[in-house]
């Protein structure tokens, strides 16, 4: 069953405007987009964690992202590349699980030649947020989603909130002082 996502902007935190749109993408969601703007959605999995993330970007401009996801396909790490290359993405920072090279080596020895193992860690995580920030917007994307599009009931929380960027900017700038950089597998985590 075909479903619309559904979704609520938030510019006042004190008055809400909530929809259900028929929409297919994260675009149309975000059509109220603003500075210090909340967005809270529901979606049958009319689009991903990056297609979120491209739609923010169209609207804030170009900016820095930092991703914490459980994995990433190669498909998904080329359109984010594809997103450097258009100017869009300034710098990437990534944090996966540490077991994505055990489950995927070929995909992490491309990823880590596409964005150098200096922006990436392993820890053991299943966080799915996204960070997107310049001059003008500081904002946190909190998601069930993945990366790429799954038709199952997702969420969302999209927020231009310094605060709590900041928050979750702490714990990777902490996972990335005490971790070695890239995807190199150790003896112990296999």
């Amino acid at each position: 069953m075909n479903r619309p996502a559904a979704g609520l902007t938030q510019n006042d935190p004190r008055a809400a405007e909530f929809r259900a749109d028929g929409v297919a993408e994260a675009a149309k969601l975000l059509s109220g987009f603003a500075p210090g703007c909340r967005v809270i959605g529901l979606t049958m999995g009319q689009f991903s964690l990056l297609d979120l993330i491209k739609a923010t970007l169209n609207k804030t401009g170009p900016a820095h992202v930092a991703l914490s996801t459980w994995t990433m396909g190669i498909r998904d790490a080329e359109n984010a590349n594809f997103l450097v290359d258009r100017g869009l993405l300034l710098s990437l920072t990534l944090l996966v699980d540490r077991s994505f090279p055990t489950r995927q080596p070929e995909y992490c020895a491309r990823i880590v030649e596409m964005f150098g193992a200096d922006s990436i860690r392993m820890t053991q995580t299943h966080a799915k947020f996204a960070l997107i920030e310049n001059d003008e917007y500081g904002v946190a994307i909190r998601s069930s989603m993945n990366l790429n599009r799954n038709p199952r009931f997702e969420q969302f929380d999209l927020d231009d909130d310094r605060s709590i960027v900041a928050f979750f900017r702490a714990h990777m700038v902490d996972i990335f002082e005490r971790v070695a950089p890239g995807m190199a597998v150790s003896e112990h985590d296999s």
